[in-house]
């Protein structure tokens, strides 16, 4: 969705970072029981999308540029 990406991104990344370096660091990355593969890419995307953030098609770029164009109407009536 967007609207918070980064905050929510923000809490998740301790317990990923937990998951991969303390949990499944023994397993190895092509392990049978592939756990440690599965946190270590969930953790690389959380953290390219708290870099990234959510981007141009979500529900936050749309209220900011709603927001934008209200406020440009405001600046042409006056």
């Amino acid at each position: 969705m967007g609207l918070i990406t980064r905050v929510a991104i923000g809490f998740q990344i301790p317990d990923l970072i937990g998951a991969v370096f303390f949990f499944n660091a023994g397993h190895g990355f092509f392990s049978v029981n592939p756990q440690f593969a599965l946190s270590l890419i969930t953790l690389l995307a959380l953290i390219f999308y708290f870099v990234g953030g959510s981007g141009y098609y979500s529900v936050g770029h749309t209220f900011a540029m709603n927001e934008k164009r209200l406020n440009q109407k405001k600046r042409s009536r006056e």
